[in-house]
């Protein structure tokens, strides 16, 4: 990849190895390998290679941004999608808990109810 003519954003991503894109790939190992044997080729090939990586790291970022404005609205709707369930969820959370305490007040209510039908039973009826 040359630093001194600039190449089209398509030709700098299908320059970069596919290497690079793996989880396995070590940059630095990558990079000891590939260092010129003579000293006075050091410094000129490192200045070229940070310049071909930071060629290549502002053509990534900015496909990365390019393709986030692309799907910004999706981004979006999808956020509000989640904001609304996590409405409903909090709603029917509160019409749960409203149903199982009126679930107690009426076991309470049908208990107490029985206790005093049976106890009125008990002194009206005789020999129960």
């Amino acid at each position: 990849m040359s630093v001194l003519v600039p190449q089209p954003n398509e030709e700098v991503l299908e320059a970069l190895d596919a290497r690079y894109f793996t989880e396995s790939f070590d940059p630095v190992a990558h990079m000891l390998e590939n260092l010129p044997e003579i000293k006075d080729e050091l410094n000129v090939f490192m200045r070229t290679e940070i310049s071909a990586v930071d060629v290549a790291k502002d053509v990534i970022l900015t496909k990365l941004q390019d393709d986030v404005r692309a799907n910004y609205n999706a981004l979006i709707q999808g956020m509000k999608v989640v904001q609304d369930v996590d409405l409903d969820l909090v709603r029917a959370q509160i019409h749960v808990k409203n149903g199982r305490r009126l679930l107690a007040t009426a076991k309470h209510d049908l208990i107490m109810r029985y206790d005093v039908a049976e106890y009125l039973l008990v002194w009206t009826v005789p020999g129960y």
